[in-house]
């Protein structure tokens, strides 16, 4: 039997009761900040291996979601010619990011959705809805 818990915008019944699911992965947690009353789903990576990733309030990053903050594409396909790329990354307040979307090296603006299963290689203005691999503004929201 499942119970409800209440949250400011309504009614769920898949809030966990803990601050965050215990079922994330956070690489380098001391480079990530994760602001007030944010949902994240399990299955969820959150790096921070390449510099910092801050996370406003109210954000809701659906299950298996993955935000990186590096890539080692080049270091390996360069046989360690090359180095590591890697970039700060901020998710704004109230943004939400689908399930299994994948955010790699890009700023997420303020009051965006990001749509599920979609790849984010650009940053994101805020208040636009993007979809797709890789992700474009598909429209603007309020």
């Amino acid at each position: 039997m499942s119970m409800l818990k209440k949250h400011k915008y309504g009614w769920y019944e898949h809030i966990s009761p803990n601050k965050y699911n215990p079922h994330i992965w956070i690489v380098n947690e001391e480079n990530v900040t994760i602001g007030d009353n944010c949902w994240i789903g399990a299955f969820v990576v959150l790096d921070g291996s390449g510099g910092m990733l801050k996370i406003g309030k109210e954000v809701s990053i659906a299950c298996g979601a993955h935000i990186y903050t590096h890539s080692t594409a080049w270091l390996h396909v360069s046989e360690g010619k090359k180095q590591k790329v890697t970039r700060k990354v901020t998710i704004g307040d109230y943004a939400v990011i689908g399930a299994n979307a994948v955010v790699v090296m890009a700023n997420i603006g303020h009051h965006s959705i990001v749509q599920a299963c979609s790849v984010v290689l650009k940053d994101v203005p805020p208040h636009v809805l993007v979809a797709g691999n890789p992700a474009k503004v598909v429209k603007k929201i309020a």
